[in-house]
């Protein structure tokens, strides 16, 4: 199930990399008028994200940060699409292999095993 979850929101977040980039492509003028962008800064921010981009990616997919908001950032900002897909890939397999491992191991075998041993759910078993 973990891989299903990985898979579906690896295909999404492609989707949303190609809407972010031909997105940049139609405001690209505009947008880099408005902020006081040169062309020569956004070939340097590119080449930066070249070398840096797919660690920020990894780094986003396991914080609480919108995968969709960084897909589209991404396509946006030209991060090459092989860093992104396999960045994207590493760092949402990670943290949904984690879920699934939490989720088997803890979840409510943890509870069970603590209510056990603590003989109450709070913690405080009745006075002896």
């Amino acid at each position: 199930m973990a891989l299903v979850a990985t898979s579906g929101t690896l295909i999404g977040s492609m989707v949303l990399y190609w809407v972010g980039a031909e997105a940049l492509v139609w405001l690209q003028g505009p947008v880099t008028r408005l902020v006081e962008l040169s062309p020569a800064d956004l070939a340097a921010y590119r080449t930066r994200l070249a070398e840096w981009g797919g660690w920020a990616i990894f780094a986003s997919t396991m914080s609480p940060l919108s995968t969709k908001l960084t897909s589209m950032a991404s396509g946006a900002a030209g991060v090459p699409f092989t860093t992104f897909t396999l960045a994207l890939l590493a760092g949402r397999l990670t943290r949904t292999m984690v879920f699934a491992w939490l989720v088997r191991n803890g979840g409510a075998k943890a509870v069970e095993r603590w209510v056990h041993t603590s003989g109450s759910p709070a913690g405080h078993g009745e006075p002896r």
